[in-house]
């Protein structure tokens, strides 16, 4: 069925430069497309590492033998092949196969069989070596070779010479259908893959019967699209995913997935694309009305109530699934991704994404609390990529009961920043049992460091990204963004800091250097935080007493200078 074009809204250049936050993408759209320049600072980090740290210890043959690879061995090229079986593991063990070459049995899986799973490891690889997870990763949690395995996942992705996805659990059809409503040639204006027609269409020619069911099957599909596709609900495929995105898709049978149109393997790239624009038109959708909800006006385009929810859930799925901008995530993006996905083991939630991040951690599966090892994880990506995980503010009043200082489904994401350099020195030593971020030292902004601060604000050589919630403690927040006042504004920031530093001490927590971002003239990050007491005071305060309250993250074009170390332990709420 034919679907009509729609066309997308542009944030101008003017716009951009006149609102210095959107440099950094903002969470509002504006950035997918433009990261597409900002290199990828994982790719980077990892492509420093050493080639004995680069290739997996265990490969398959073409004959489904695991083989042991040391350093001394020729190291062929393999298949890397993506595909996700936790859940569907049978409880009892009595399904376990043997194979040639291992000390540990391959689990049994109640979706597909292991005849299934030696066909399309055969087919896929087509001749040449794989890497296959239950092949070369021991499936004992005691085993140290699973913990070095599963710390270079990313270097295992990334040596290899192909990339597959196998859908071994089922959903290549709707993948198939999906993936060809997008098409492989770039058009001037972006086709509609949903067939929402314009208000301007709807008002002229009405929506044709046909046209509107077709929509509403694609919305339903959309809806259910982790259902019908479970490798794109794991949290572990969200990492190869992220590490891969040339992988093609196979069917359980092996033959790879075509798109209708070109007849070319698709890929997840292509995937990505897919909900990236399918994401881009639902939210045109619930902002047809020029500012105003579609929610308020549904007649302006004829949606149902039935279509506002179909909308609504697909939005959800969308979200779910977390690729519409994998290609552009920073770390903490990456995290937050990460949480909206399926684990079998809650531990999963650190060592199922750290690859793809590039900050890993010690594996441990047995007697370990899965909270402690998120907390020892949080703390790790604070101290190695401070900028990316505090690459986020909140623009709303309404805080989180706890952990303010992490991004979370409520937040404002700064896309764009990207770590250089973290501090020489390591600042955050903890999570304390209250979910306060401890940190070992800040910067006090004496006299004239707020007026030096002040100065770069008003000079454009800092912005700060403003938690308002953060600044509603100190100050009454709606009574700036009355009538002329906005309280992004340069100035009214200089007004309210001046009434913050009448009660609390303003100071801050260096986050190092800024990367991607010096054509802008950024170059350095840092978290501005508010401290309810004196520093005099503070030098003899017990901890319990040191809070400070995150005011938002602070991007200059220069280091400040005009603070005071202050080497004592603070907990940020």
């Amino acid at each position: 069925m034919h679907l009509p074009h729609r066309s997308s809204a542009v944030l101008s250049q003017h716009d951009m430069l006149s609102q210095p936050w959107r440099q950094w993408g903002d969470g509002t759209g504006f950035n997918t497309g433009y990261t597409q320049g900002v290199a990828n600072a994982t790719s980077d980090r990892l492509a420093s590492q050493p080639l004995m740290t680069l290739f997996p210890s265990r490969l398959v043959t073409p004959e489904l033998s695991s083989i042991v690879i040391s350093a001394k061995d020729h190291r062929p090229d393999y298949v890397v092949i993506s595909y996700t079986w936790g859940r569907w593991m049978h409880s009892l063990r009595d399904n376990d196969t043997p194979f040639v070459g291992g000390y540990w049995k391959i689990p049994g899986n109640q979706l597909f069989t292991r005849e299934d799973l030696n066909k399309a490891i055969q087919k896929i690889s087509a001749g040449s070596h794989s890497w296959v997870d239950v092949f070369c990763i021991p499936q004992n949690d005691a085993d140290p070779l699973k913990d070095d395995e599963i710390k270079k996942q990313s270097a295992i992705f990334r040596s290899a010479h192909k990339a597959a996805v196998w859908l071994g659990t089922g959903g290549e059809e709707a993948l198939a259908e999906v993936c060809s409503w997008q098409p492989e040639i770039v058009y001037m204006i972006s086709p509609s893959l949903l067939g929402f027609p314009d208000i301007v269409t709807y008002k002229y020619l009405g929506w044709p019967a046909a046209s509107h069911k077709e929509t509403q099957r694609r919305l339903r599909i959309i809806a259910g699209f982790s259902d019908r596709v479970p490798w794109a609900s794991s949290l572990w495929t969200l990492q190869e995913a992220a590490l891969r995105p040339d992988a093609i898709f196979y069917t359980k049978r092996g033959d790879p997935i075509l798109h209708s149109d070109s007849g070319n393997p698709i890929t997840v790239k292509h995937l990505n694309n897919t909900m990236r624009a399918i994401r881009d038109e639902l939210m045109d959708v619930m902002s047809y009305t020029y500012g105003q909800s579609v929610l308020d006006h549904p007649d302006l385009c004829g949606l149902t109530e039935d279509d506002i929810s179909l909308v609504n859930r697909a939005i959800d799925e969308v979200n779910i699934v977390s690729l519409h901008n994998l290609g552009s995530m920073n770390a903490g993006e990456l995290l937050l991704a990460s949480k909206r996905r399926t684990a079998s083991d809650p531990r999963d939630r650190v060592y199922g994404i750290m690859g793809a991040i590039g900050v890993t951690m010690k594996v441990v599966y047995k007697d370990i609390d899965p909270d402690l090892v998120m907390n020892n994880f949080l703390v790790k990506l604070h101290n190695e990529l401070p900028v990316e995980i505090q690459a986020f503010h909140r623009v709303n009043v309404y805080q989180p009961d706890s952990r303010r200082w992490l991004l979370d489904e409520d937040a404002r994401l700064l896309t764009l920043l990207r770590q250089r350099k973290a501090p020489a020195v390591t600042v955050f030593s903890a999570i304390n049992a209250s979910n306060h971020l401890v940190v070992d030292r800040v910067e006090y902004l004496s006299d004239n460091g707020r007026a030096e601060l002040k100065g770069c604000l008003l000079s454009e050589r800092a912005v700060l990204a403003s938690d308002r919630c953060g600044f509603s403690h100190f100050v009454p927040v709606t009574s700036y963004v009355k009538g002329s006042l906005n309280y992004r504004e340069p100035a009214t920031l200089c007004l309210m800091l001046d009434n913050i530093s009448q009660k609390a001490s303003l100071a801050v927590v260096s986050l190092g250097t800024v990367s991607g971002l010096e054509h802008m003239g950024w170059a350095m990050a840092y978290m501005l935080v508010a401290i309810p007491s004196t520093p005099e005071y503070l030098n003899h305060a017990p901890i319990s007493t040191r809070k400070c309250i995150r005011l938002g993250i602070l991007v200059t074009a220069t280091m400040l200078f005009f603070t005071t170390m202050l080497e004592r332990t603070f907990e940020i709420l």
